[in-house]
């Protein structure tokens, strides 16, 4: 203070070319390490277990982490204390004109980053074939998730898994769905079971047309009253998704009809808030 100088303190300084301080003087708490960032391509700026900045930052109290330890320095905490996994509800793959479809769904995720699809055949390593999917971090609400993996040949069989990626870096992946290319491809039109179910307030909904089709998408309540109409156009064949948001209706169960090629399916649906 009365130097002219910026105040700056609990900064990490590591090889930084032509020194550390600029037009500025040493703060409190400054200190020098790697911060062993998580790294990769665009720079993830997560902290590793190794990094200098951990417990490096502000020792006030009342800047500690959210699990209760000294703040670190950076845009993000390394987590230090117990983590519960993210709960997996479902994990499935279907094949259509489009590609592969991977959806999941989960109960519950504690800092979670996100999730990477990743793919293989028969005894090859498995690939990353998907961007990085953000997760919601930690959260006590359902979430559901999806890719459409549009690289696949068809005819073709594959294995898929995912790669969750938590806060501090560390990786866990899930079990495996195997899927063969084409072999889902519908003879007739499908509505396939929306995801998640039940769910709270949106959901995906699935479905195929095997032709170029006129479409209606509607959904009923149980006393078979008309709350909402998704979709009424003509559409190209093919495998397709649309989300439907029930922000502004009661828990309970409804029914989602589609109307394409002549045909009528209907899927049961369970909003639980």
């Amino acid at each position: 203070v009365g130097s002219g100088f910026p105040d700056l303190s609990y900064n990490l300084f590591w090889e930084n070319v032509g020194g550390d301080y600029i037009n500025c003087a040493p703060g409190i708490g400054d200190i020098t390490g790697d911060p062993a960032f998580v790294g990769g391509d665009p720079h993830d700026y997560h902290l590793t277990a190794l990094s200098a900045a951990i417990d490096a930052g502000n020792p006030d109290p009342a800047y500690n982490d959210p699990d209760g330890t000294r703040n670190d320095i950076g845009a993000f905490f390394y987590p230090q204390g117990p983590v519960t996994p993210v709960v997996l509800n479902a994990f499935t793959g279907s094949a259509g004109a489009d590609g592969i479809l991977i959806s999941w769904n989960t109960a519950s995720e504690i800092q979670c980053y996100g999730w990477m699809v990743q793919r293989r055949q028969g005894d090859e390593l498995f690939e990353d074939v998907s961007p990085l999917i953000l997760g919601y971090g930690t959260s006590e609400e359902p979430h559901s998730y999806s890719f459409l993996d549009q690289s696949a040949n068809s005819g073709e069989t594959y294995q898929y898994r995912l790669k969750q990626i938590d806060a501090s870096g560390a990786v866990t992946y899930s079990g495996t769905v195997t899927v063969s290319c084409g072999s889902a491809l519908a003879t007739g039109y499908t509505l396939l079971q929306n995801y998640p179910n039940p769910f709270n307030p949106e959901t995906v909904i699935v479905y195929n047309l095997p032709d170029a089709a006129s479409v209606r998408m509607t959904v009923y309540n149980a006393t078979g009253q008309l709350v909402s109409e998704l979709i009424s156009g003509f559409q190209e064949a093919g495998l397709h998704t649309i989300t439907w948001r029930a922000d502004n209706l009661p828990s309970g169960s409804y029914i989602c009809r589609l109307e394409a090629g002549g045909r009528i399916t209907t899927r049961l649906l369970t909003l639980l808030k």
